[in-house]
């Protein structure tokens, strides 16, 4: 591990550290008779629990594993923005819970077709089995934001809606930047599509294990095969996938923290939200463009 991995690292322990410290002494109570709150609180524990198993994998040297994992952290903290962004928060809130119905049923399903299971027996062994019957009806498919049918939602439309509270500046297509009438910069809301678009879809090779993830694990004709391990020996992929699995880690732990902070009617207090964002910035490169050569 390079001394600027171990530093990063370092870095995060400590802050994710902080921010569990920092929940915990809060001492938090979900209002009784909702959901978004418990939701919300659910949702916070595990991202520190993903946050902390990533970091776990990198200090192991499962570099690869860990930005694998990062994906799952990605894909909480696209559920939660969809939660919380919605003009009545509760309402996806409670969509999000009962979406339990469609798990269980389905369980009940399998265990009947493969196990050779009664129905009857699947039923008596179900608690709220007539409940979850009626509440899967609300989810005709394998998603708790499927709304019908003939519209699917999922993942890209979590990550395409536009946010109600955070906006970026409008940028023309030369990249300066849109003024309107007053000379002042134009904003529209802003959305996670390049979230989507490259992190999700980079991450996404190495949780379903295509090609593109096993450049280090190439079998050689006509030298002696061994299992890759990390310096176990040289890499034939040179990015520094252990470095992007924590600053995925330390950005979408930021955004959630944003989210559900603000869910909560609760501010994202300085004394996690400066360090945490100083940390962010710390993995940016700025690099001047390279100027063109002259014909």
């Amino acid at each position: 591990m390079s001394k600027e991995l171990q530093k990063s690292l370092h870095t995060l322990t400590r802050l994710l550290n902080r921010v569990h410290l920092y929940l915990d002494g809060q001492w938090f109570h979900p209002r009784e008779g909702t959901y978004l709150d418990a939701t919300v609180l659910m949702l916070m524990s595990k991202s520190l629990a993903l946050a902390k198993s990533t970091a776990c994998l990198v200090r192991n040297g499962f570099y690869e594993e860990a930005f694998a994992s990062s994906r799952t952290l990605l894909e909480l903290a696209l559920n939660l923005r969809y939660i919380t962004n919605g003009r009545n928060p509760e309402l996806r809130a409670k969509r999000f819970v009962h979406f339990v119905a469609k798990i269980k049923m389905e369980w009940g399903r399998r265990v009947m077709q493969h196990f050779a299971y009664p129905a009857s027996a699947v039923r008596k062994g179900m608690t709220s089995y007539k409940d979850f019957r009626i509440l899967e009806r609300k989810f005709p498919k394998q998603s708790w934001v499927q709304a019908s049918r003939r519209h699917s939602k999922g993942i890209w439309t979590m990550a395409m809606e536009p946010d109600r509270f955070e906006k970026v500046p409008l940028v023309s297509k030369a990249g300066s930047p849109v003024l309107n009438k007053r000379g002042k910069p134009r904003f529209r809301p802003l959305n996670w599509e390049h979230d989507y678009k490259i992190i999700y879809f980079w991450t996404s090779q190495y949780v379903h294990v295509t090609i593109d993830s096993l450049d280090n694990h190439t079998a050689f004709p006509g030298k002696p095969f061994s299992v890759y391990t990390q310096g176990g020996r040289p890499q034939v992929r040179r990015t520094d996938i252990g470095g992007m699995a924590l600053f995925n880690t330390i950005l979408y732990t930021h955004r959630i923290l944003l989210a559900g902070l603000r869910a909560l009617g609760h501010t994202y207090p300085e004394e996690l939200s400066k360090p945490i964002t100083a940390f962010v910035e710390s993995f940016i490169e700025e690099k001047k463009p390279t100027p063109l050569s002259k014909a």
